[in-house]
């Protein structure tokens, strides 16, 4: 039996990933929506990144998914994120900017 492919779409240099339920993956995408429905104001949140829910998904080009180490989750609208996987180093320069 072929493995059944994720669901994919690239737009420009924009990965877009719809990935299984269950999936770890899943699990941050709801536990990021939870901590914005209990956070109306914010539209950023600089988190660690959660073991396994990068794995679904392509890297940018010249990173790796071992030296990913943080996720900053960025709101789209009222109904959507954004994830950005980022490196020790950008997670830092990234918490100093408003």
């Amino acid at each position: 039996m072929k493995k059944k492919k994720r669901n994919q779409a690239k737009r420009g240099k924009v990965s877009e990933v719809w990935t299984a339920p269950g999936a770890t993956s899943t699990r941050a995408v709801k536990a990021d929506l939870a901590w914005f429905l209990s956070h109306p104001g914010i539209r950023k949140r600089l988190r660690p990144m959660i073991p396994g829910e990068l794995d679904e998904y392509p890297m940018p080009e010249g990173i790796t998914r071992e030296s990913i180490t943080h996720i900053l989750v960025m709101r789209v609208g009222d109904m959507y994120n954004a994830r950005i996987p980022l490196t020790e180093e950008q997670a830092k320069e990234a918490e100093n900017e408003p």
